[in-house]
């Protein structure tokens, strides 16, 4: 990393060397002259954390033969850090935000690598060459190259299981039409963990400190100790695993030192225990000290803020004060520290988890928006912890040198749009891609992960699954009952129109067609006649954390334990299966739009469009706002930027600049119930805050 001083003398000096171009014995007096000053002004100057702590080669790297504090290279280091996902920021930011870590006082950044987008589909890979929606967001190692530029650190989690609000905490889904049992010694899921890591850490592998590259650490697995029946040799397995690929840095494990204790640890292994939480630091740093005391303590996630969920519709806040009291605790321990998370950026698409209660019946899918209320915003805006947190962090390192925090990118793009064209589920369903996911006249319902292959040997993942038979009603209020869970969201049609109820608020859910309903009976507004009935099920994200393993084994739609009857009428064929993902280069070359667009409550889900001129000198970030509308999934200039609900926390979707372009530029909305006359964009985000922070 270049310091300002050193640019300036490098101007200097080429500045002098044209003046001096003839006089070759001025040039060498010049040369000796500024080659002094540099070398005795940056013996006084703070240095960077690669030139301080001697990092220009293979090393020793991170140790921790210190039970009071780390050491690097010989050198006493406190553990900065701050969690910035690559995979939830668009890559035209990555050095941006890595700038404000490091201008943080931050000497690492932290970060999971997701397994179910690094293999997308069973044996086919991508690391930012795939040619899929997310490919660009997956260079990992340019990721970690860029990071070392920004004279930061790396801490890296590899997994398999990442948790992270992720869908299914990181794990590809075509483990469950495999029948492989997740986080266990089953062979079915180490084969392959051992084929992904095969593929994943090689790549990283050479970016080790041991290898003068700047990863210092590497995680086995990932709050296994908060499992109620963990299988100790999986994490034994993990590490053996990696070791085999060339890991040969600092371990380390992570979980809440109270109550999870040694559960997910390996000591015999020598790997390092940490720490994750947000409350108590007193409690879960004494916690660790006690069962790790001859080793530096490092807090892997301290928790500054949380996550929303689209059935809570308050927005999660940590105020920065309680923030900063916990905080202080941590460092005055002391200890290391990652703020989890320094930047949280987007869950764009369908790759939002979810949670529960430590029930098998609840249910809480997260938004879209990773805010967090961290350091910095999911648009990368500044917050009061932030600057409050800098002067923390540079005191700790008062022999580096910090850079001064970038200037925040300004947003002026407000527009407001009208939707031009529209495209009725009649002509959607129409196209539907074959022969993916098509199953003629079955007896019983197929969950998505179990529909067939396409031609490539693809299997769906994400997105939505459509039922349909033919139906008889004999007798007015006709009730269609459905017995078992719905995964996660049903809309039922009749004809082409809609009767389920429109989900307005997220405490709705015990009604028929939403995840918490059992037993449920749904009144057909129909005359008695002949007609088609369609269930459209959306899987609106799987469980990322549970305690208990079983809970984690989830498949989306429909499947053999749901069982459906008619009363006032008869099923008068079987049941035909249709997947659709929703793939956004699919949606977006769908032909047959058109001019007449619906206003307001509509009978079935559509696409609506908008497309609008930018030039160059006015494209920036931008907000969607989605207050007007309902529920369902935005795409602009062919990508799912994720989905929305008006009765949740998050009211605006971040859409990045680098998504614009100058000239035409199109957004597409799939909305299940409402159309919006306009389509809004903001310049300033908006969530459903509590009363005192308003």
């Amino acid at each position: 990393m270049v310091t300002n001083f050193e640019r300036t003398v490098v101007k200097i000096f080429q500045y002098v060397r044209s003046c001096c171009r003839r006089n070759t014995v001025l040039k060498i007096f010049v040369f000796v002259l500024i080659t002094s000053i540099i070398y005795l002004k940056m013996a006084s100057l703070p240095a960077t954390v690669y030139r301080y702590y001697g990092i220009d080669g293979p090393n020793v790297g991170l140790t921790t033969t210190n039970p009071n504090v780390f050491t690097l290279n010989g050198l006493n280091l406190t553990i900065t850090s701050g969690t910035i996902h690559y995979f939830r920021v668009h890559p035209h930011y990555w050095r941006d935000r890595l700038r404000k870590l490091r201008a943080l006082g931050a000497v690492a950044v932290e970060t999971y690598a997701p397994w179910n987008l690094h293999e997308p589909y069973k044996d086919v890979y991508d690391f930012g060459d795939g040619g899929f929606e997310m490919s660009r967001f997956l260079d990992v190692v340019k990721f970690i190259n860029m990071a070392k530029e920004e004279d930061l650190l790396v801490i890296f989690r590899p997994g398999p299981y990442i948790c992270a609000e992720w869908d299914f905490g990181g794990l590809p889904s075509y483990l469950l039409a495999d029948g492989a049992k997740v986080r266990s010694t089953d062979p079915k899921f180490l084969s392959r963990v051992d084929k992904y890591f095969g593929q994943l850490l090689p790549l990283v592998t050479p970016l080790q400190m041991a290898n003068g590259g700047p990863i210092i650490m590497f995680q086995v697995e990932n709050e296994y100790g908060s499992l109620r029946s963990p299988e100790h040799q999986y994490m034994v397995e993990l590490k053996k695993m990696m070791d085999r690929y060339g890991v040969k840095g600092l371990y380390f494990t992570a979980d809440s030192p109270e109550p999870s204790l040694e559960t997910g640890a390996i000591p015999e292994l020598n790997v390092l225990q940490t720490a994750n939480f947000k409350m108590d630091p007193e409690l879960q740093l004494a916690t660790l000290r006690q069962l790790q005391p001859d080793k530096p303590i490092l807090v892997t996630e301290f928790w500054t803020g949380w996550f929303d969920h689209w059935d809570k519709p308050v927005h999660e806040v940590f105020p920065a004060l309680e923030y900063l009291q916990k905080l202080k605790t941590i460092l005055e321990y002391p200890a290391s520290v990652n703020l989890y998370v320094f930047h949280g950026g987007t869950t764009f698409g369908f790759l939002n988890g979810a949670n529960n209660d430590d029930t098998e019946e609840s249910y809480h899918p997260d938004t879209s928006s990773y805010d967090y209320d961290a350091l910095v915003t999911e648009a990368g805006d500044y917050t009061p912890k932030y600057s409050a947190t800098l002067q923390m962090f540079r005191n700790l390192h008062p022999n580096l040198y910090h850079p001064p925090p970038p200037p925040v990118l300004p947003r002026t793009l407000s527009l407001s749009l009208l939707i031009t064209q529209e495209l009725p589920w009649t002509q959607i369903v129409k196209q539907l891609p074959e022969p993916q996911g098509v199953l003629k006249n079955r007896k019983d319902f197929i969950f998505m992960e179990d529909l067939p292959a396409d031609e490539r040997g693809w299997k769906q993942s994400y997105g939505y699954v459509r039922y349909t038979r033919g139906l008889k009603v004999t007798q007015p209020k006709a009730k269609l009952r459905l017995t078992g869970r719905i995964r996660d969201i049903a809309i039922v049609l009749v004809n082409g129109k809609r009767q389920t109820i429109i989900l307005n608020d997220g405490m709705e859910t015990t009604q028929f067609g939403f995840w918490a309903s059992q037993e449920e009976e749904l009144e057909l507004s129909v005359d008695p006649g002949d007609y088609t009935l369609e269930i459209l099920v959306e899987n609106c994200g799987r469980i990322n954390f549970v305690k208990t393993l079983e809970w984690l084994m989830q498949k989306k739609g429909l499947g053999p334990d749901n069982q459906m009857s008619l009363t006032g009428g008869e099923f008068t064929s079987g049941i035909d299966v249709t997947g659709m993902p929703f793939l956004a280069d699919w949606v977006t070359s769908l032909p047959g739009w058109q001019d007449r667009v619906t206003v307001g409550e509509k009978a079935a889900p559509s696409l609506v469009k908008a497309s609008f001129g930018l030039s160059s000198d006015k494209i920036s970030d931008t907000f969607l706002d989605v207050r007007g509308w309902k529920q369902g999934v935005v795409y602009v200039n062919g990508f799912n930027i994720g989905r929305y609900f008006a009765g949740g926390p998050q009211q605006t979707m971040y859409i990045p600049a680098p998504l614009l372009r100058a000239g035409q530029n199109t957004i597409i909305i799939f909305e299940h119930y409402f159309n919006a006359p306009m389509i809004q964009l903001v310049t300033e985000p908006s969530f459903l805050k509590p009363a005192s922070s308003q």
